[in-house]
């Protein structure tokens, strides 16, 4: 009996000093690199539930502009204005047309910024909980749009 419990103890402690050094810690870091631009954050400004925001990481290249597609079932939006991380309005063009919200930036934007897009009188077709806006990128340097994401708003019941 003595040599089983023994035995037992034994076992135990060499697994417990042998199972660290092979099975990763719960501790290890996880690294990201970003070479484009992010959806940080978004939803709703007010009680009111007619202002959304999206907010946009900005990393990789300087950003110069950022086009946003606008949910089917937006009735209207009257207008939208940028401000940087530190609530300083961020100086741009802004152009709505139907569908789509083009905001082109009087100089690009630099790499480790945030930026908040406010979309204000917003008006939603009363069926569905969210609105969905896909969100691109034209950045300094590169050619073309850069799909950066989805932003998802859950929308306040009326």
């Amino acid at each position: 009996m003595n040599n089983v419990v023994f035995g037992t103890v034994s076992a135990f402690v060499l697994a417990s000093s042998l199972i660290p050094g092979v099975v990763p810690s719960a501790q290890a870091q996880m690294r990201f690199n970003f070479s484009a631009p992010f959806i940080a954050d978004s939803g709703i400004v007010n009680a009111s539930g007619d202002t959304h925001f999206i907010t946009v990481a900005v990393t990789g290249y300087p950003l110069e502009e950022l086009i946003v597609t606008l949910p089917n079932d937006m009735r209207t939006l009257e207008g939208a204005m940028v401000t940087n991380q530190k609530g300083q309005e961020v100086s741009a063009n802004v152009a709505i047309s139907s569908g789509s919200l083009a905001i082109s930036f009087a100089q690009p934007v630099a790499p480790d910024d945030y930026l908040t897009v406010r979309l204000m009188g917003v008006k939603m077709e009363p069926a569905g909980g969210t609105a969905l806006y896909r969100i691109s990128a034209i950045k300094k340097g590169l050619i073309g749009q850069i799909p950066i994401g989805t932003a998802m708003v859950q929308l306040m019941m009326q």
